[in-house]
């Protein structure tokens, strides 16, 4: 997927495919929620002192039994997919 990359962003527009819920200087949280589950992706900036890093977390709230079994089914790729949106974050210089 590509994604447009732009200077500046907002609360309530896109990144990607997920709305933007807080951006912050150092942190951004997406997500999308629907009658399933509610999902978030907060992306931190970390200033360490050497070099600067990311943390990256998720979380879901699953709202009825659908939205268990996605969950149970996506949690196995979850660190793949993690790895994946990271790399091409640093390949684009997102990051």
């Amino acid at each position: 997927m590509k994604v447009e990359r732009r200077a500046h962003y907002s609360v309530g527009e896109k990144i990607g495919p997920w709305p933007i819920f807080f951006l912050g200087p150092d942190e951004l949280v997406a997500g999308r929620d629907n009658k399933h589950m509610d999902f978030r992706l907060s992306v931190m900036k970390v200033h360490d002192g050497t070099r600067p890093s990311a943390v990256v977390s998720t979380l879901c709230m699953a709202h009825n039994k659908f939205g268990q079994c996605y969950l149970s089914c996506i949690t196995p790729f979850h660190g793949f997919g993690l790895q994946k949106l990271l790399a091409n974050a640093l390949a684009a210089q997102r990051l």
